[in-house]
C-alpha cells in the first residue's frame, strides 16, 4: 500500500547552499520503504488517489533522517562529566565507564537506551564506537538492529596506554574482530566497522594487523580519531618518530581512503589535508565535544573550500547531548567564533546529506528523491514552546528552518522513520 505522509513543511538540502522546501508537502512512500514521490501534497493526492494518508498536523515538519557520524556508545551514561580536558578525561571518566562494559548483561541494558536515545532526537543512521570487548560489541549490533536503527558499530582497538581491563593484545583482538565481521551477516542496515581509537592507544603491530584486516574487508568502513588537540599530537610524534606527522601515521598503513571517518581534525597541517584530500577521506566535525574538552575550532570554511568531505558527529560522551540539534548549534557557533556565518541550509546538509555520503549510502539516503529510501523524522513545532511562539514570527523557509535547528530537539521530535517504518514516537 502506498502511504502519504503530510506535513506542514518539507525541507530537505540536497547541496550545502540549496534549501528545498514545500509547504503543505508531502512524501508518497512504497510497501519497501522508499520514496515513490514527493513534494506538494494536493499534487500528490491526485497522483495517488487510493493512497493512504497520514497527516501529521498544521504544526509539524519532515526533514529527512539526522546522521551523526561520530557516536561512542558507552559514553552516554557519562555525558557532561565535566573539570578536564581530552587526555584528563579519557582517564578520569571514559576508561573507567568503558571497563563497566565487560559485562554483557550490563551493556545489552545500555545498549537499548542508547539506540532510544539516538531515535528519540530523529537519528537514523550512526557511526558507533562501541568498547573493546568482543561480546558488548556483537549486543550492540543485535541491539540496533533490533532497533531499527541503521549503523556502523565499532569494537574498539587498543593494546597500550590505557587501563589494562579495556587493553587487548593485537594478534587477539584482530582475531576477534574477524570473526565479528564474519558472523555478522544478518543485515544491510547494520555493519561492522574496523575502529582504532587511535593512534596513542595503538602498537605498530595493531596498526599492522589492522591494515591487513583492512586489505580483507574493503568494503568496511575505518573509523578513528586524527588532530583533535596539540598535547594529542605532540604525544603521537612521541610514538611514532618515523612518521611525517599524526596523518601519516594511518597512511603508512593503509588506513586514508574513501572510507575513512576521521573525527575532530582541528589540527592539520597543510600536507595532511593535501593527502586526505587526496584520498578522498571524510572529515567528522564534532564541535560540542570540541567546546566542552576545550579542544579547540575546527576550520571549517578552509576545509570546505579545499573541497573535503566534511559532516557531524555528536561525539557523545565529549558532546554532552546525542540530538543533532545540538550539535548543529555548536556548529554554527563554532564557526561564528571565525566569522563564517553558516546558513540554515548548510546546518541541514550537515546533518542529513554530508553524513550519507561520508557513509557510503549518498545514493539513497540524507535527501527526499524518488527511489531513495525513506528515513525521515517528523518534528512538531509545538513540541516546545519556545520554537512554537518564534515560529510565528517567521516570514522565510530559512527562517522557519533555523528556529527548527536553533530551538529544536528532542522534545520537537514527535515521528523517527526509517524506511518507511515508525522507529520511534514520542509519548
Amino acid at each position: 500500500m502506498i502511504v502519504l505522509h503530510r506535513a506542514q513543511w518539507l525541507f530537505d538540502a540536497p547541496s550545502p547552499d540549496m534549501l528545498r522546501y514545500f509547504e503543505k508537502g508531502a512524501l508518497a512512500i512504497d510497501d519497501e520503504g522508499e520514496i515513490l514521490d514527493f513534494g506538494p501534497f494536493t499534487t500528490l493526492r491526485k497522483l495517488y488517489p487510493k493512497a493512504k494518508v497520514f497527516d501529521h498536523g498544521p504544526h509539524s515538519v519532515i526533514t529527512p533522517g539526522f546522521i551523526d557520524c561520530h557516536v561512542h556508545a558507552p559514553q552516554m551514561e557519562m555525558m557532561a562529566s565535566a573539570g578536564y580536558s581530552l587526555l584528563e578525561w579519557l582517564n578520569n571518566h571514559t576508561f573507567p565507564v568503558e571497563a563497566k562494559y565487560a559485562n554483557a548483561t550490563y551493556a545489552t541494558k545500555r545498549w537499548k537506551e542508547f539506540c532510544n536515545g539516538l531515535l528519540s532526537c530523529g537519528t537514523t543512521y550512526a557511526a558507533i564506537y562501541a568498547t573493546s570487548h568482543t561480546p558488548a560489541t556483537l549486543k550492540l549490533m543485535e541491539v540496533a538492529e533490533k532497533s531499527g536503527l541503521r549503523a556502523h558499530v565499532g569494537k574498539v582497538l587498543m593494546d597500550r596506554n590505557a587501563p589494562e581491563n579495556l587493553l587487548q593484545p593485537a594478534d587477539e583482538a584482530l582475531i576477534e574482530l574477524e570473526g565479528l565481521i564474519k558472523k555478522w551477516k544478518k543485515t544491510e542496515r547494520v555493519k561492522p566497522a574496523i575502529t582504532v581509537r587511535f593512534a596513542p592507544t595503538s602498537t605498530n603491530e595493531l596498526l599492522e594487523g589492522v591494515s591487513q584486516l583492512r586489505k580483507e574487508h574493503p568494503h568496511l568502513l575505518v573509523q578513528t580519531h586524527l588532530g583533535e588537540t596539540p598535547e594529542e599530537i605532540k604525544w603521537v610524534a612521541d610514538l611514532f618518530p618515523k612518521s611525517k606527522n599524526y596523518t601519516d601515521v594511518y597512511a603508512q598503513h593503509g588506513l586514508i581512503d574513501d572510507k575513512s571517518l576521521l573525527g575532530h581534525c582541528i589540527y592539520l597541517k597543510n600536507e595532511e589535508v593535501n593527502i586526505l584530500k587526496r584520498q578522498k577521506s571524510h572529515l567528522v566535525h564534532c564541535p560540542s565535544s570540541n567546546f566542552f574538552l576545550g579542544s579547540g575550532l575546527f576550520p571549517y570554511q578552509k576545509m570546505r573550500n579545499q573541497g573535503l568531505s566534511i559532516a557531524l558527529g555528536s561525539d557523545v560522551g565529549g558532546g554532552w547531548d546525542l540530538s543533532m540539534h545540538s550539535t548543529a548549534r555548536c556548529c554554527y557557533e563554532a564557526q561564528a567564533l571565525q566569522k563564517y556565518f553558516m546558513k540554515p541550509s548548510e546546518l541541514l546538509y550537515l546533518a542529513t546529506r554530508a553524513g550519507a555520503l561520508a557513509l557510503g549510502d549518498g545514493d539513497r539516503l540524507g535527501v527526499f528523491e524518488k527511489n531513495y529510501i525513506a528515513d525521515f523524522v517528523v518534528h512538531d513545532l509545538k513540541g516546545r514552546s519556545l520554537v512554537a511562539d518564534r515560529v510565528k514570527q517567521c516570514d522565510s523557509p530559512d527562517d522557519l528552518l533555523s528556529a527548527l535547528l536553533f530551538l529544536g530537539g528532542e522534545p520537537t521530535v514527535r515521528a523517527t522513520y526509517i524506511q518507511g517504518k515508525c522507529r520511534y514516537e514520542s509519548k
